[in-house]
């Protein structure tokens, strides 16, 4: 009687223990996250999707590319603010040429974010570019 008390006390502790409940239903922004990385791998030229699927067919972010990481930020920034669900050419070549680019630089007209050095122009809409700002 006594061990099946105790055995039954410590299943009621693993049920409430969190690595052992459910993980909550997906968030609106977490439906949109696929569709949009889809949406945003259209836009790319063949050469950088392929890139990209790859790392995510991969699947160990550690090692997600400049470019993969750049492109998922884009999404993020999308969904969480609005900004362009964009990606040019140029923006992608940019990743590829430097790893190290970053994202300190932003247009302050549309605020797409862009790596460190590569333009003076917004590829998306234009504006005049700023760096050491991505705000």
């Amino acid at each position: 009687m006594k061990m099946k008390r105790s055995l039954g006390k410590r299943v009621e502790r693993l049920e409430r223990e969190r690595r052992f409940q459910a993980p909550p239903p997906p968030s609106a922004k977490d439906l949109q996250l696929w569709p949009m990385v889809r949406e945003l791998l259209r836009q790319l030229d063949e050469k950088y999707a392929t890139l990209v699927q790859e790392d995510l067919a991969r699947g160990n972010t550690r090692q997600f590319s400049a470019l993969t990481m750049a492109v998922a930020s884009r999404v993020a920034d999308h969904l969480e603010e609005g900004r362009p669900l964009a990606f040019p050419p140029a923006v992608a070549a940019a990743y590829v040429e430097n790893p190290d680019a970053g994202e300190d630089a932003s247009c302050p007209d549309c605020r797409y974010r862009l790596p460190w050095g590569y333009f003076k122009l917004c590829p998306v809409c234009g504006g005049q570019v700023r760096y050491g700002s991505t705000g």
